[in-house]
């Protein structure tokens, strides 16, 4: 019974001058169909975010590509959307702005914010030992109120991590937790520079009950691709690629009875 929602920005078709004028802002769009696909609901997102609130991600504010209409800044970079399990809201993430975002359906208006640049929308984060998260790809909001995200910490040149919040919207905030980091070789060191972050793509996601799945995203010539953890943080597979060559978005966990191992076999020739 499920609608599709589809996210989306104007499309970049090149580079602009050094000094652009009147640089024009790419914001973030999301579109609910139905089965027969007809258009039932969309969002702007330059409609509701302010654009100061991009602040936390400033290297993607500039205006250095091109749209059709002209130069333009990605004031959103929206790569995440989800509806939510617990009422009739729209969950976003926007790398940009290093944050997630409940959008009321019925209204269009935004319920909370975590992360990025505070507003009276915003949730108070409680216990985190990072503060907060600085480049977000979303991950999963599950029936409890706990939600998954992947924080890439670009910014600060720390490891990228998963991290669950406890999300409490009568009380307006979100408890940490845990985090998860790669079990080994968080960093790499090249020419006398360490490098720590996701520089982009990660994810994470609910495996089998009582899993956690995290892919590590695009890090720089790193081994790191994804790993499963139980929910105390204790590792139980991890994947690697000693060419240093994998970059993974976002991997999903399926059961293992999901799977006709005859058929894998045989698509596979072995």
């Amino acid at each position: 019974d499920l609608n599709g929602l589809i996210l989306g920005a104007n499309a970049l078709t090149g580079e602009c001058p050094l000094v652009p004028v009147n640089p024009k802002a790419i914001g973030s769009k999301i579109y609910e169909y139905d089965k027969s696909g007809a258009l039932i609901w969309k969002w702007s997102g330059l409609d509701h975010i302010a654009k100061n609130e991009g602040a936390v991600a400033p290297y993607l504010l500039e205006p250095e590509a091109k749209s059709k209409d002209g130069c333009a800044a990605d004031v959103h970079h929206i790569n995440w959307v989800e509806r939510s399990k617990i009422n009739n809201s729209v969950l976003i993430s926007l790398y940009t702005t290093g944050a997630v975002y409940s959008i009321d359906r019925a209204t269009g208006e935004i319920l909370w914010k975590l992360g990025g640049v505070k507003t009276t929308k915003s949730l108070t984060i409680v216990g985190d030992p990072m503060s907060q998260p600085l480049g977000l790809h979303g991950g999963e909001l599950l029936d409890d109120g706990w939600l998954m995200l992947f924080d890439n910490r670009r910014l600060a040149n720390e490891p990228g991590r998963g991290v669950i919040y406890k999300i409490d919207t009568d009380n307006g905030t979100a408890t940490f937790i845990r985090s998860f980091i790669p079990p080994s070789n968080p960093c790499t060191s090249t020419s006398g520079t360490v490098y720590c972050p996701s520089w982009a793509m990660g994810g994470i996601s609910a495996a089998n009950k009582g899993e956690v799945l995290v892919s590590w995203g695009d890090k720089f010539e790193n081994s790191n691709v994804a790993t499963i953890f139980n929910i105390d943080g204790s590792v139980l597979t991890d994947i690697t690629d000693p060419t240093l060559r994998a970059r993974i978005y976002r991997l999903g966990g399926e059961p293992e009875i999901a799977w006709d191992r005859n058929k894998l076999r045989t698509i596979a020739n072995s």
